[in-house]
């Protein structure tokens, strides 16, 4: 069976605000990747990294500003020919 594609690399970007009580409170911004590699018909690995920030926009609310860091590996792996 022919292969086209080993690896897939994905990289997303995102940006968002919150308004609550139509009041502007809090800002995000982030980036992730997602790395997928096709060991074999049978085995995939895959891995992933995110950051997240979250700021809040009233001056008094500051304090509660924080980054968010996630990152994750894996091993997939179909059995039976990947047939359900």
């Amino acid at each position: 069976m022919a292969r086209t594609a080993r690896s897939n690399l994905r990289i997303l970007g995102r940006a968002g605000h919150l308004y609550q009580d139509d009041d502007h409170t809090r800002k995000t911004l982030g980036v992730s990747a997602d790395y997928l590699y096709a060991l074999d018909d049978h085995n995939q690995l895959s891995a992933n990294l995110a950051y997240t920030n979250f700021r809040f926009v009233g001056a008094t609310s500051q304090l509660n500003d924080f980054d968010s860091y996630s990152s994750s590996a894996g091993l997939n792996h179909a059995f039976w020919d990947g047939k359900a």
